[in-house]
């Protein structure tokens, strides 16, 4: 985070930390996205397991 901060301070001053957090902010929700799509599929594949396992 301040790294980036760090980095956008030359182009946007003291408003570069209001970035850097959008930009963290951003980067958390891609991650809960593939992470829900991610469970979608876990639970089909674990429910097909299960049928296949019980007969």
């Amino acid at each position: 985070m301040g790294m980036l901060s760090d980095g956008l301070a030359a182009s946007h001053g003291e408003h570069s930390i209001r970035y850097a957090l959008g930009w963290s902010l951003l980067t958390i929700l891609i991650g809960v996205l593939f992470y829900y799509l991610a469970s979608r599929h876990y639970g089909r594949a674990l429910q097909q397991a299960q049928q296949a396992a019980a007969k």
